[in-house]
This record gives structure tokens, sequence and C-alpha cells, in this order.
């Protein structure tokens, strides 16, 4: 994000300040403080700040450690499009001066079925974007940048028969050669137990997911059961206490030796919704024991936190606002640069 402030005398200290409006209208804010160049400048994507939300030098550290200026715990979401950020320059020395720098997240998507459909290049494949709290219009958006056509789809109220998820590849195989589905969360439990069934599918990636069935899951399918009645923190604690005893873990364990299609499972070790690593360790266990017909790879985050991936996990995008998610600022903020990177090249290799 290169911006440079000019009119300064060497050394003059220009505290910074980004703000950008998410899709609600609800303000977010980062702030760093530099000291000017010998050439009387600042510039974020070269200097290394005296202070800031953030740590160190990063070209983009006034994008991922924006917090909202009210505090609350909701997410933060831009609708695709043109975002519009404010930066404003102060100095003692100097009247503050403000800039606006316009952020592109894509182009608007259009009614597709239950979701929303965000049209990429011909002949690039399609990928079904499955989100477990409501539609991933921002990361459909921005696979459609990078040309892959994306049904963004939220997951129906539970139950949800397997069948439902297999129709709607099915529809998207219709029109393009090259069909990827990629889910997060429980959705990412989901799409695992549905391409068991063995829907046409060239390639299958789960963030923060599970390669267990639990039993609030979905209709007809067994799985284990989780008692948070008695979780007091982080319901994570429920999930590993539900696992705890091997015969119970065994009667959810997800047949993945089933899918027929290359499987990528990315996780974070700090994730607070659920174990993900772990569980998503248990998948590639299973496919080592029982063997597999297609490649399959785990890439797990050591101190990176359950936001991966296309929902709510793009980069550079807030980090910090939601600390029972898990994952460190910085590092999550790293993770998901890694993550979005390795998704496309996972798409990419299947065409």
């Amino acid at each position: 994000m290169p911006l440079r402030v000019e009119g300064c005398a060497p050394l003059d200290v220009v505290d910074l300040r980004a703000r950008l409006a998410d899709r609600k209208g609800r303000p977010w804010e980062a702030w760093a403080r530099f000291a000017a160049q010998s050439d009387g400048t600042v510039d974020p994507a070269r200097d290394t700040p005296l202070e800031a939300s953030y740590f160190g030098f990063d070209p983009v550290g006034l994008l991922w450690s924006m917090a909202p200026l009210d505090p609350q715990s909701e997410p933060f979401e831009l609708e695709p499009g043109p975002a519009r950020m404010q930066l404003i320059a102060s100095s003692p020395h100097h009247e503050a001066c403000r800039a606006e720098v316009t952020r592109l997240v894509g182009r608007s998507g259009e009614a597709f079925g239950a979701g929303e459909l965000f049209r990429g290049q011909a002949g690039r494949g399609a990928v079904l974007l499955l989100g477990s709290q409501g539609l991933p219009r921002e990361g459909a958006a921005m696979l459609a940048q990078h040309g892959l056509t994306s049904w963004a789809l939220a997951l129906p109220p539970r139950p949800v028969p397997l069948e439902w998820l297999s129709q709607r590849l099915t529809e998207l195989a219709r029109d393009h050669q090259q069909v990827h589905l990629c889910a997060t969360g429980r959705a990412g439990e989901y799409a695992l137990l549905a391409a068991t069934r063995r829907p046409r599918l060239d390639t299958l990636a789960i963030c923060s997911g599970s390669g267990l069935a639990f039993a609030d899951s979905w209709l007809g399918v067994p799985g284990i059961k989780v008692d948070f009645t008695q979780v007091k923190c982080l319901q994570r604690e429920a999930y590993e206490a539900a696992v705890a005893d091997r015969e119970r873990r065994d009667v959810g364990r997800i047949p993945v030796e089933k899918i027929e299609a290359p499987l990528l499972l990315l996780s974070g070790q700090q994730d607070g919704y659920w174990p993900a690593s772990a569980f998503s360790e248990l998948a590639m266990q299973r496919l080592r024991k029982v063997g597999q017909e297609f490649p399959a790879e785990h890439v797990t985050f050591e101190q990176a936190g359950h936001l991966l991936g296309p929902e709510r996990g793009v980069p550079h995008r807030p980090t910090g606002f939601l600390a029972d998610l898990g994952g460190r600022p910085a590092h999550q903020a790293q993770a998901q640069r890694a993550c979005w990177e390795k998704l496309l090249s996972f798409f990419s290799a299947a065409n």
C-alpha cells in the first residue's frame, strides 16, 4: 500500500491514521507514527514506524491492524466493489492532510440459486464457496478477480441432507468443465461428508475444518456428541472433551478415503472455535492408514486461529477483533496471506 507524505523536514514526527467503513457503515481505524526520511517523506511501504497499531515493518499493517472505533464483536466485512480508505497525516509543524485510497474488492455478484455468482474468465473453472455463517461474498469476488467463477453459498439451517450440496455442484458443472469446492468451519465438515458421496469434483479445499462428524451436524449422519453445558470459556474445550475417548472419536471419523478429488486442508493451531489442526490431521491419518487414490495435503499455521480462507479470512483485513477465534493478529495476517496463495495455486494446478 504505497503512500508518500511529502513536505516534512527530516526526522519530523508524522502521525498517520487509516479509516475505513465496513459494509454496515461501522468505522474501523489503524494508526502509525513515523519519522520523516531525509527527503521529507513518509512511506508505510518503505518505513518502519516508531509506534503503530502493528509491530515492525509491514506495508499492509495499516489494513490488518484495523480495529472498530465502537467496541463490538461482529466481524469485519466489505461489499464487493470499491472500498475507500481515508488516510489522515498530521505533524506538529504542519496542518493535517487527507488522502483517499481505493481498494477494489472484486465486482458485484448476481443472484444465482440461493446465493450469488461472481463471474470470472471463461474456461478457468468455477469454485463453490460454502460459508458456515452467511454468504462469503468478499472471498468469491476476489477469486473472480483471479479468473475463477465463484458461487457464494451459505449452509442452510440444519438439518441439511448431503444431497443438497451434490445437487449444487451438479448445477455448477453444467456450465463449467472444472468444478472446485471450498468450505470453512462447520461447513467444511459438511463438505467432506458430502464429498464422500462422490459428486463430480476436481478439487476440494477445507479451511479450519474437521475430519470428524459431530452429532449435531446433519440428518442421517452418526457423529460424536458434544456437551456444551460444561463449557466455561471457549467452546473448543467442549470439542476437545468430546473426542478425548478414542472409541467415541472413532464413531465420528469421516471416510475421507472415499473422496475422489485432490484434497487440501488448511488450519490454524490456535483455532479458538475448535481444534481444527488436530481434527484435520485425523483426516490425514485415516488416509495414510486406509490408503488414498488422490493426493491430499494438510497445511497448518502455528500461531493462526479460525479465520482462514475465503470466508472472513481473505488477506489484508482486520485480524485482532475476535480474540475468541484464536490467533495472534500479526501471525494471523501472515497466515491469511499464505493460505490465500495456497488456495489459488491449488485451484490453478487442476487446470
